[in-house]
């Protein structure tokens, strides 16, 4: 059923109430606002459900929770702004989500924790700023993710660890300062297949050590869609850095120093690289460097300068107190509230005495 182009503006519970034999249901371009609880009721085969360039701002708590058999479900370009785990309640089976060109721009840990079989997710082109630690637990089966065109600046240690099956990552167009080993560490061997990508352009990266991961990932992945983005990765050289060698940083990557860009040049055309990839995520084309910008592989291992890392207040983990630091606290408050109450009434009793003096 294709409905597109319509003055569709609401749509009420049960609106296709009784039609078990729909696979698929296309809505783009009309005018919802809202979808609401029981809306796709009675549905059970439908597969594609198509809700493109609506006014949609509203995903109410079971909005698809009827749709078990759910493949792919496409949101983009309309204005959500609020994500709950609750809204995709029944999509279990659910393979793609589509969210790109909304207005998100905070996403809570546990948001997906319902889409159990989902492989891929596209959140580009919002205003995505923090994402929690847990953002995407219970995502075990995903396998491209796609954040680019959004306002991250971090991204915590921890953020892939619940999607350890990650091949596919799309950073481009943020504001990221820093992208280390440890960021990567739990898909890093994912990178290396041969469908494999990782996108990190237009980024605000200094070269340093941080980035050292790139000279290894590139002798060892498959990929040519990641041998070529790290080749063209550029950042920003700081000339006034004072550069040193820092061997331990290195040899614990294993990472060899010396790049042969002649065998570089004949791994490309290597057979080994020439099966058909996955053109969804098309590369962009190169742009004249700033005066300060360096292609990182082009800088010896060894020349990396590597800063000291300074731990921040938002760098460190949130935990919630417990109840004994929680007494102690309010002990504290209470007891400077009676040393502050007893210092007035010493000070009033000060200025009495000078004043009968």
């Amino acid at each position: 059923m294709t409905l597109t182009k319509n003055q569709i503006v609401v749509l009420s519970k049960h609106s296709f109430y009784n039609l078990p034999n729909l696979t698929s249901l296309t809505l783009d371009e009309n005018r919802l606002k809202k979808i609401e609880t029981d809306t796709f009721y009675e549905l059970p085969n439908l597969q594609k459900l198509f809700l493109t360039s609506n006014n949609i701002s509203v995903l109410e708590d079971g909005a698809f929770r009827h749709l078990i058999n759910l493949l792919e479900l496409e949101l983009d370009r309309n204005n959500i702004s609020d994500l709950k785990k609750e809204c995709f309640d029944g999509l279990a089976n659910l393979k793609r989500l589509d969210l790109k060109r909304n207005k998100i721009s905070i996403l809570n840990s546990f948001t997906f924790i319902e889409l159990w079989n989902l492989q891929e997710l596209m959140l580009d082109y919002n205003d995505i700023y923090i994402l929690e630690q847990r953002t995407f637990d219970g995502l075990s089966q995903l396998k491209k993710l796609s954040l680019s065109h959004n306002k991250l600046v971090t991204l915590t240690d921890g953020l892939f660890e619940g999607v350890r099956g990650l091949s596919a990552l799309d950073l481009r167009h943020n504001k990221l300062k820093r992208f280390t080993l440890e960021n990567l560490r739990p898909i890093y061997d994912n990178l290396k297949s041969q469908k494999s990508f990782i996108y990190l352009e237009e980024n605000d990266f200094d070269c340093d050590c941080h980035l050292a991961w790139m000279h290894k990932l590139r002798h060892e992945a498959k990929s040519i869609k990641v041998r070529t983005s790290l080749e063209n990765f550029v950042c920003k050289f700081n000339t006034d850095t004072v550069i040193s060698s820092h061997l331990t940083y290195y040899e614990r990557m294993n990472i060899e120093s010396n790049v042969e860009e002649e065998k570089i040049r004949n791994d490309l055309n290597n057979d080994e690289f020439n099966e058909d990839t996955d053109d969804v995520y098309v590369e962009e084309p190169k742009r004249v460097k700033a005066d300060n910008e360096r292609t990182l592989l082009q800088i010896p291992v060894e020349l990396l300068p590597c800063p000291a890392q300074v731990k921040t207040v938002t760098d460190r983990t949130y935990t919630y107190p417990s109840q004994n630091e929680a007494k102690d606290y309010r002990n504290l408050i209470l007891s400077s509230s009676i040393t502050c109450f007893y210092n007035k009434v010493l000070i009033v009793v000060l200025l009495l005495l000078l004043m009968f003096e």
